[in-house]
């Protein structure tokens, strides 16, 4: 099984010819996390052992993926609840990141369910696919699922669970991986009134890393038409050289014709 603290990315995404056989428009994000992380992240597995990795190292790993890809810091935006004053705050990938190594890796987080005590375990890659998988009528009842999945201890019974157990697991799961829909608090700076928004981590970089797909995309294209180049002829010219060559076809379409001496 792979240690996910001796995981590290390799490379940023969008460099890669193999980066655009990833499918970010019709790929679920389980799926999607697992092809970045194939292909970014150095480790001498297969690599289907990315999957039974926690959810939230891989999700550590796919904002270092981000970061190494020039992604520096997330905006978290809000209209303030009160006087609606427009709220802004930029988190730093560096600090989240810290604060994910400095976390504790507790396997297992306690549900006090009113007589009825859970042990859950830390979701991970895999428990994602059996939850995609499951029959119809038991993701109609997905926090149901989850905790029946994750329980080591303890039965949730049959049914839908009562708010306050739904609660206590969602506690219970965040403290397991802070980084899985973690809570940001913002300060309005017209009434001090504090709002608090859920920051879907996964999404954000994902979408960063598809926008980085398309810059690669639109790379091959400029070179495509400018030298006749076929699709595979330009990947296989290393990402500084492409970016030069781009540099290139701008200055030629500004009118300079200035040589480097």
């Amino acid at each position: 099984m792979l240690d996910a603290s001796l995981l590290r990315p390799s490379r940023p995404f969008g460099t890669a010819p193999t980066d655009l056989d990833v499918d970010f428009e019709t790929t679920a994000p389980p799926q999607l996390v697992t092809e970045v992380l194939h292909r970014c992240v150095h480790h001498d597995q297969a690599p289907a052992d990315l999957w039974e990795l926690a959810v939230g190292d891989r999700l550590a790993l796919l904002l270092g993926v981000a970061r190494w890809s020039g992604l520096a810091a997330l905006d978290v935006v809000a209209r303030c609840r009160e006087c609606h004053e427009l709220m802004e705050v930029s988190l730093s990938l560096d600090e989240i990141l810290d604060a994910h190594e400095r976390a504790g890796r507790s396997p297992h987080a306690d549900v006090d369910t009113h007589g009825a005590a859970l042990r859950l375990r830390r979701p991970s890659g895999l428990d994602q696919l059996a939850w995609q998988r499951a029959e119809s009528h038991e993701r109609a009842d997905p926090i149901g699922l989850m905790v029946r999945t994750l329980a080591v201890t303890g039965d949730p019974g049959p049914g839908p669970l009562p708010e306050t157990t739904v609660a206590a697991v969602d506690r219970a799961l965040n403290s397991l991986d802070p980084l899985v829909d973690p809570d940001v608090s913002l300060v309005c700076p017209g009434c001090a009134t504090v709002t608090v928004e859920r920051l879907d981590l996964q999404a954000r970089a994902l979408d960063y890393l598809h926008r980085c797909q398309r810059a690669l995309l639109h790379q091959v294209h400029f070179l495509a038409r400018a030298y006749h180049w076929s699709e595979e002829e330009v990947l296989r010219i290393p990402a500084w050289r492409r970016s030069r060559y781009l540099a290139l076809i701008e200055r030629d379409a500004e009118g300079a014709m200035s040589w480097p001496t």
